[in-house]
């Protein structure tokens, strides 16, 4: 059957945090390594596929009401019977600013790219080649509203620029809104 394990290490020294993780995954038929976000040729693996990714991230406070960021991922997928394997990468980097415009209201700006095929095997992927050969990105901005001590409202607005890590394709843009009631 399918199963994940990992474990994560975090470390705060200083006014730093910094993480590392790792996961250990086997997976049957129809794994998508792009977790809905990167780009297709990051899911096309048909047959049963393990997994090693490893992970790395790090915060640090500027001041009392800022805080930034980021992280970077790598993935290596093996698919059993067949032998293609490929390597994924992402990353981004954050900001968030606590009590901004408002006591309670956060700001948060993120900004990075998506899986991304960066190397495979011989074995064309989705679209005939073997890696992606454009680079997506992400940016997504969120304001979360404190409305009162149990309920707040949080719009965002994001972009994907090059979707799929395709630069023939246009821009896409969306807009969310979370509530947040706290019993």
């Amino acid at each position: 059957g399918n199963y994940d394990v990992g474990t994560q290490l975090n470390v705060e020294a200083g006014g730093f945090t910094i993480g590392a993780t790792y996961v250990h995954s086997e997976g049957s038929s129809g794994t998508d390594f792009s977790h809905k976000t990167g780009s297709t040729n990051a899911s096309f693996f048909t047959g049963d596929v393990s997994s090693d990714s490893f992970g790395i991230q790090a915060s640090t406070k500027l001041g009392k009401k800022t805080k930034i960021g980021g992280w970077y991922g790598l993935t290596n997928v093996d698919e059993d019977a067949t032998g293609n394997d490929a390597t994924l990468q992402n990353w981004a980097v954050f900001a968030s600013i606590k009590d901004f415009a408002k006591k309670g209201n956060v700001l948060g700006v993120t900004f990075g790219m998506p899986p991304k095929v960066t190397d495979s095997s011989t074995a064309p992927l989705t679209n005939g080649a073997t890696e992606d050969s454009d680079t997506s990105y992400l940016l997504d901005v969120t304001y979360r509203h404190k409305v009162t001590d149990r309920l707040s409202i949080q719009p965002g607005f994001f972009a994907v620029f090059n979707p799929n890590h395709d630069s023939n394709n246009d821009t896409i843009y969306g807009a969310v809104l979370n509530t947040t009631f706290k019993f």
